[in-house]
């Protein structure tokens, strides 16, 4: 179907060249929505490969240390049976103390690491993204 005036003709032609624009704009906002989606699958991947790495590292690590910290607080006991002359249970009782103290200390600091934001440079492009729309 022909348009039959030339102001027909004009404004069927506008009406192509927005429709051309708008499919333009959605194929641009459906390329930007598959960047953010990889870029996301991407950082989410890379933080679980570095939970599960840490994790695994810190298992075999206490495996590796629990023996020689058990010894090692059986040495500082008879030491301090020794040399200070305390009861066995005392000597006990104060390395028990200190290992609390420097296990509460670990604790906390490792509970402060790992409340690392997750998926930081999503979240700054997705800040980005609505600062731009806001205009």
């Amino acid at each position: 179907m022909t348009p039959a005036t030339p102001q027909e003709a004009a404004s069927h032609a506008g009406g192509r060249r927005a429709l051309d624009l708008s499919g333009r704009l959605f194929g641009a906002v459906e390329l930007m929505v598959g960047a953010h989606a990889a870029r996301a699958r991407r950082e989410a991947s890379d933080d679980a490969r570095r939970v599960i790495g840490g994790a695994a590292l810190v298992a075999f690590a206490a495996a590796l240390l629990v023996p020689v910290v058990l010894l090692f607080d059986v040495a500082v006991a008879v030491v301090l049976v020794e040399k200070f002359e305390l009861d066995l249970a005392v000597a006990l009782a104060v390395v028990a103390l200190s290992n609390l103290v420097v296990g509460l200390g670990a604790f906390s600091r490792g509970r402060a690491r790992l409340r690392a934001p997750v998926l930081k440079e999503t979240r700054a492009t997705l800040k980005q993204a609505a600062l731009v729309l806001r205009g």
